[in-house]
């Protein structure tokens, strides 16, 4: 069996890449034109430390994947903390290639994000989307993305059953609906 995919590997990234509070990744954004895409995540990254806290726990009831991401989102509170994570990353990235060689997997075929093509705007919505990619990386894995045509209607009517127990699920399910009237580019 894969060990801890999904929510656990994308929030131990998130926790990796804002170990210092996003400060780094404030720093290297400083003078760039930021990706209205990517603007969300960037505002979140740039809130403090306390106020990350309080929202944390504050959405904890009405979306609580909303509320570990800005949690995680909040770094490491001591060096202690960071070498623990990398060590919880190093076990991570051997019970992953343990149990790939068990079951002979040679190559995983999967998206680069979890969901359809969104419109232009949407995807700073549906953070847990890039949880594959960001997998690989944690991983330290080679990936690469190959193009998809449409979505179909059948997809459409899958998404029916979507659960909605969370905001980011409502919010998903929302930007989703009728996504497959969009044409993806073919190559």
């Amino acid at each position: 069996m894969l060990p801890k995919f999904g929510e656990y590997s994308f929030l131990m990234c998130i926790r990796l890449l804002n170990a210092d509070a996003g400060a780094t990744l404030l720093k290297r954004w400083e003078n760039e034109i930021i990706n209205p895409d990517a603007l969300g995540l960037y505002k979140i990254i740039g809130i403090p430390v306390f106020f990350k806290t309080l929202a944390g726990y504050f959405l904890k009831p009405f979306s609580p994947r909303l509320s570990r991401f800005i949690l995680a989102s909040r770094g490491m509170k001591d060096p202690q903390a960071m070498l623990a994570t990398f060590a919880e990353r190093q076990e991570f990235i051997y019970e992953a290639t343990s149990a790939w060689k068990e079951m002979k997997l040679d190559a995983i075929v999967c998206p680069a994000f979890a969901f359809p093509a969104t419109l232009i705007g949407h995807a700073q919505h549906m953070p847990y989307g890039a949880s594959y990619t960001l997998l690989f990386n944690l991983l330290d894995f080679p990936a690469g993305v190959v193009p998809v045509t449409t979505e179909t209607e059948v997809d459409q009517v899958a998404l029916e059953a979507y659960p909605r127990n969370d905001l980011m699920d409502t919010k998903i399910v929302k930007v989703q609906y009728n996504i497959f009237t969009i044409k993806i580019l073919e190559y």
